[in-house]
């Protein structure tokens, strides 16, 4: 049962959390969560609502040949190594787009693709100082 809560929380904070833009609706949310597991299951599953999960994401697995599905990158290396391999594809059909692909950006990659492979997924993106594409 532990499981089937955790596996449950992981996903309210994947759709939800991706939407909001500071740590304090966050933390807001999280309490929310951890308020609602503990009088729905108990308070020992409560914390589950504070878990720091992976990062979850489906085109590394479409990368690597397998069906799209949503799994947990199993390390920072192979998320770097599919981003670059997807930017060089992008790079020699289209205009030149130079990244550095750092480890919050590539957080923030995975969270505007769960968004997007929503049925009707959406997001506004807005970039500061004029140094992003």
């Amino acid at each position: 049962m532990s499981k089937i809560i955790r596996l449950w929380s992981h996903e309210c904070k994947r759709v939800i959390e991706d939407r909001l833009i500071n740590q304090e609706d966050i933390q807001c949310f999280r309490a929310y969560l951890r308020d609602s597991i503990a009088k729905s299951f108990g308070e020992e599953h409560a914390d589950f609502a504070q878990d720091e999960e992976g990062v979850h994401t489906s085109f590394v697995s479409v990368a690597k040949g397998y069906d799209k599905a949503y799994m947990v990158v199993e390390s920072l290396v192979d998320l770097k190594k599919t981003l670059e391999d997807k930017l060089a594809e992008y790079n020699e059909t289209k205009s030149q787009m130079n990244l550095v692909l750092f480890k919050d950006a590539m957080f923030h990659v995975c969270k505007i693709s769960r968004i997007l492979d929503l049925p009707v997924g959406n997001a506004l993106l807005i970039g500061v100082g004029g140094s992003g594409k």
